[in-house]
């Protein structure tokens, strides 16, 4: 039986602001579009390996964004988002991801990890058994519970590698690895519920890829599982987990993406399809189990702020009106709503552009669905792979930001967010220039210095105007990276493409100085 009629209880969107720190302005921004879109809720993620996005009083030690906001500006906006009719709903990363407590040498002790854990060789954990880890928890939910007005408090529990520890392998040895993660997530479970909160927790240690063998059938049934998938577009795997969690008696929120690590500045029109399928899928069931679905939106710093609102209307329509209203009708009223212009053929050209040539990272993509964005050479180790590596096919970035130079004196409304949109085309210009410029002329480069000198100079020109253009936009909308007190220096520069451009920039303005060195890096 079908209900693809229903409005869904949760219809949200994520802040991840525990990567990057944004302005108090501009979630009270995020909030006002949630509400005037349709959405209800916004997860807002306090705590990562980067940091803490907020000062925790209970326990300041932690480490935490230089731009971390303080409780009073944290209950400040919780109050605007209730004011609002839009909830916020607070993650803190309770077993992976957890480098925000364990980078602080009094809780080094915490580090738990696998290095036989293939899956996640990447990530990291805390120790599940350990007093210390528990009562850490403790503390910071109750300070937690007690800011955010909204029923449920987010424990993560996602991609996290653990099992490697002496006191986790003696507890794993009593008895076994799915019931060691379980018994941690309920006691998870009891704190929060101690704290009048209910809880939810990532599903891919549950029903996803990772799965915890015999971890779903011990897990305590007022737990909320939060299913994220970003990279299907088919809703025959959504269907299938979605109704694995509810045969076990489990409550169920849905969990697509918007931004995630396969894109880099633009995200492409798959991602779109990933929204749609999850909307379609959670619209259909009945079970009152099924509380809706928030999209996620993750790694801020590697787009230009602003960019991001059309996959925040994307999103609402769908979860709202289904994938096929959302497909025909977004981005007309998208325009004419946000942009304050009426919509035409220029209009509806770009908005299909934008999301059909959107070029993937290649983190995260399959390897066969290239062309990936180019890398930013700022090392003599990446520029040899740039001079080695065949020419790669460049997206039409210059029609692109012609189409949009032609739409701009329509624009009534939010100008700042429409002139991002042509900073971040520039951006990625730029990038497939740089890189191009110099493989086509590179044997020149190894045989002419007067050449690769007026080359090279011309790459750290143009490298200093996109800096410019970047930081000017940056600053104006986020944090100076520079500033005092606001350095991202913690940050992976692949995640911050500002700090990205300013190392690029240095090194290419460096090498103009040195030509002789391309001599040596020629492939």
């Amino acid at each position: 039986m079908s209900n693809t009629g229903r409005v869904m209880q949760l219809r949200g969107w994520m802040l991840d602001a525990a990567r990057l720190v944004e302005r108090s302005s501009h979630y009270r921004r995020t909030i006002e579009l949630c509400a005037e879109w349709g959405l209800n809720a916004i997860v807002f993620r306090l705590t990562d390996d980067q940091g803490c996005a907020m000062r925790f009083e209970s326990h300041p030690e932690l480490v935490t964004h230089p731009n971390a906001l303080s409780v009073a500006e944290m209950r400040e906006l919780v109050a605007y988002g209730d004011a609002k009719g839009v909830m916020l709903i607070p993650e803190i990363e309770s077993f992976g991801h957890t480098q925000y407590i364990t980078a602080v040498p009094q809780y080094a002790d915490l580090v738990d990890r696998d290095l036989e854990d293939k899956r996640h060789a990447s990530f990291n954990g805390v120790i599940p058994v350990h007093p210390k880890t528990l009562q850490l928890m403790a503390d910071l939910y109750r300070e937690t519970a007690a800011i955010f007005t909204c029923p449920y408090l987010h424990g993560g529990c996602d991609e996290v590698n653990w099992g490697g520890a002496v006191m986790t392998r003696e507890a794993i040895a009593k008895s076994s690895r799915g019931v060691v993660w379980a018994e941690y997530i309920n006691r998870l479970c009891e704190l929060c519920k101690s704290n009048g909160k209910e809880f939810i927790i990532w599903a891919d240690h549950v029903v996803g890829r990772a799965s915890e063998e015999g971890a779903l059938d011990r897990l305590n049934k007022d737990i909320i599982l939060y299913d994220w998938d970003y990279w299907t577009e088919d809703s025959a795997p959504i269907q299938q987990r979605a109704e694995k969690a509810l045969a076990q008696g489990l409550r169920l929120i849905g969990g697509p993406a918007y931004v995630w690590c396969k894109w880099g500045p633009r995200v492409g029109r798959e991602q779109l399809v990933n929204i749609d399928a999850y909307a379609e899928v959670y619209r259909g069931l009945t079970d009152p189990k099924v509380l809706g679905v928030l999209v996620t939106n993750w790694v801020p710093g590697r787009y230009v702020a602003g960019t991001e609102f059309g996959g925040l209307a994307f999103s609402a329509v769908a979860l709202q009106e289904g994938r096929n209203v959302a497909r025909a009708e977004t981005w007309r009223r998208f325009v004419e709503r946000h942009y304050g212009t009426a919509w035409d053929e220029r209009w509806a050209d770009l908005f299909s552009a934008l999301y059909a040539f959107a070029v993937p990272r290649r983190g995260c993509s399959a390897a066969w669905k290239g062309p990936f964005l180019p890398v930013l050479w700022r090392t003599d180790e990446e520029l040899k792979a740039a001079l080695t590596n065949p020419l790669p096919a460049a997206p039409p970035f210059t029609r692109l930001r012609a189409q949009v130079l032609e739409c701009a004196p329509t624009v009534r409304k939010n100008l700042a967010d429409f002139r991002a949109l042509d900073v971040s085309l520039r951006y990625q210009e730029h990038l497939c220039w740089r890189v191009n410029v110099l493989f086509a002329a590179k044997e020149r480069l190894g045989k002419d210095t007067e050449f690769a000198k007026d080359l090279l100079g011309c790459v750290a020109e143009r490298d200093a105007e996109m800096l410019t253009a970047l930081r000017q936009d940056w600053v104006t909308r986020r944090y100076d990276v520079d500033g005092e007190g606001t350095s991202h220096s913690h940050l992976g520069s692949a995640d911050h493409i500002l700090l990205d451009l300013q190392r690029a920039a240095a090194y290419s303005r460096d090498l103009a100085a040195s030509p002789d060195r391309v001599r040596s890096l020629r492939g």
